[in-house]
């Protein structure tokens, strides 16, 4: 709401006082641990500012462009994922980070990518959209990059707190 309402002045005046009441939370709450306070901090930070990047992301083009550019974003990755999971399952043999998932072979990620930047070659078909086909392919590869770090960055969290499927973290939620 911060991002949306205020922009990203707002949204950094709120990480501010978020930051500030933890300090305070942390100095006078002597249960209160380091661990709570950087875990509390991390978690808003991962989903808020997630969530305020395409509040941005939408508001920094004008008329329908901008939501065009956040649908561009959504399907990148989801072709990234399809991508990477049906050439994991068919050629994958070298894994990725077997620690932290098991599944993640690089030649998925590479699929991965490559359906990520197909993606954004695409996108520099419609009239109207202004990117070359070389900053096409680098939002391709680096939207790509981002998915696989994120997904990464999940299941670690996942682990961490021995839960499979992340729909459990929360109860009452349902995971896709």
């Amino acid at each position: 709401i911060a991002m949306w309402k205020f922009g990203l002045s707002g949204a950094g005046a709120l990480t501010i006082l978020l930051v500030g009441a933890l300090l305070i939370w942390y100095v006078f709450y002597l249960s209160a641990r380091a661990t709570d306070v950087s875990i509390t901090v991390f978690g808003a930070l991962y989903t808020g500012f997630m969530l305020a990047t395409i509040i941005a992301l939408r508001e920094s083009l004008d008329n329908i462009w901008g939501g065009v550019l956040v649908a561009t974003l959504f399907a990148s990755v989801w072709a990234n994922d399809s991508c990477a999971y049906l050439a994991g399952i068919k050629f994958g043999k070298h894994k990725m980070a077997p620690h932290v998932s098991p599944k993640k072979s690089w030649e998925g990620f590479i699929a991965g990518l490559i359906g990520s930047v197909v993606v954004w070659l695409l996108i520099t078909l419609i009239p109207g959209v202004n990117i070359t086909l070389w900053q096409g392919a680098l939002f391709g590869l680096v939207v790509g990059l981002f998915a696989v770090v994120g997904d990464l960055v999940e299941s670690r969290i996942k682990r961490n707190s021995g839960v499979k499927d992340s729909g459990t973290i929360c109860r009452g939620t349902v995971a896709f």
